[in-house]
């Protein structure tokens, strides 16, 4: 979990249900997003909904994996894996903050 202090931060909170490879892949795809375009700029918590059913309902989590973008708002829902590196980007918000990184040539 990365963290910073900057207005600009992200927050995520990954949902799981238990050890599966589903959830290690989506944690692993959602870290290795961040780590690349926004680095030291987000948190990841980690839900496991079997520890704790009551976020279920709480929560309204539909289904697992399930990432929630906290912050910036507005809230972002996004059920699976992440493994689609291009389409988690943009449902996540986050090329907006690449566009902002990339040079423009004049």
């Amino acid at each position: 979990m990365k963290k910073d202090d900057s207005p600009a931060k992200y927050r995520f909170t990954l949902y799981i249900a238990g050890e599966n490879a589903s959830g290690q892949h989506a944690h692993q795809n959602l870290q290795g997003i961040c780590d690349e375009f926004i680095p030291d700029k987000y948190s990841i918590d980690v839900v496991d909904l079997k520890s704790s059913p009551a976020t279920v309902l709480k929560e309204q989590v539909l289904a697992v994996p399930m990432v929630v973008r906290k912050a910036p708002p507005p809230e972002v829902r996004i059920i699976g894996d992440l493994s689609n590196r291009e389409l988690a980007i943009r449902a996540l918000g986050i090329e907006e903050n690449i566009a902002r990184q990339t040079p423009k040539r004049v």
